[in-house]
């Protein structure tokens, strides 16, 4: 028999037919969205394993830094000087800052004590090495009789590491700024450095800043020195 001979198809086969048609053509449109979904799964895949290695290599720098500080900040000479340096009032400090000399002796004091904090409680993310120049150059402005460099000669300071030192990353915690070192240096630490402080090391600090705790994925948690236990707090935790 002819098909004519044998009437109109029925409405479900017909129906049946347009519908995996349908699915086919779907399917067809879906296989460039899946292809680029798996693709960008991958790219970002490779985006998070860079950025961990650039993590992992500035922890391996930080350690470095540490050890090198640790070779240069002395020993127990120095601990007898730190317990009276330290230990000491505010104005005796400065005053002794003023004396041939001592500047040198109380950054290294001021760094032995902040190294070994940071090997309890993980605040430091990093020492500047070149502090120890700035402060030999302090001494030899009290040994030439000149002026002294400013209301804080020679006093070490500490800064969190939010602040931009030239040739020094400035992270706030986020991997994708690692290895992308300041092209300058801000206002605020030039304006400590005018007044004759000796910027030595950089503290750690929540991601962004925006946390009452103290940790990131760069540098680690901060844990509060009375209690290993308890948040540094943030933002300045370290």
């Amino acid at each position: 028999h002819s098909p004519a001979a044998c009437g109109p198809a029925h409405p479900s086969l017909r129906g049946g037919t347009t519908m995996r048609w349908i699915v086919l053509c779907a399917g067809l449109c879906a296989v460039p969205a899946v292809v680029a979904w798996v693709v960008e799964g991958k790219r970002k895949k490779q985006r998070r394993d860079a950025l961990r290695l650039v993590c992992w290599k500035r922890g391996l720098q930080r350690e470095r830094e540490l050890r090198e500080a640790e070779a240069l900040a002395g020993g127990e000479d120095d601990d007898r000087q730190a317990k009276v340096l330290l230990e000491g009032q505010w104005e005796s400090l400065l005053e002794s800052l003023r004396r041939p000399n001592m500047c040198e002796a109380t950054l290294r004091c001021f760094l032995k004590r902040a190294i070994e904090a940071h090997r309890r409680t993980n605040c430091l993310t990093g020492v500047l090495l070149g502090a120890l120049d700035s402060a030999r150059q302090r001494d030899a402005v009290v040994r030439s009789g000149q002026p002294y460099c400013g209301p804080l000669h020679g006093v070490p300071v500490s800064v969190k590491e939010s602040y931009e030192i030239e040739g020094h990353d400035t992270t706030v915690g986020l991997g994708k700024l690692c290895g992308v070192p300041c092209s300058a240096t801000e206002a605020v630490i030039g304006a400590l450095e005018e007044a004759g402080a000796v910027v030595f090391a950089r503290t750690n600090l929540p991601q962004t800043m925006l946390s009452y705790g103290c940790s990131n994925p760069i540098y680690g948690n901060t844990s509060n020195p009375h209690d290993s236990a308890r948040t540094a707090g943030g933002s300045s935790g370290g």
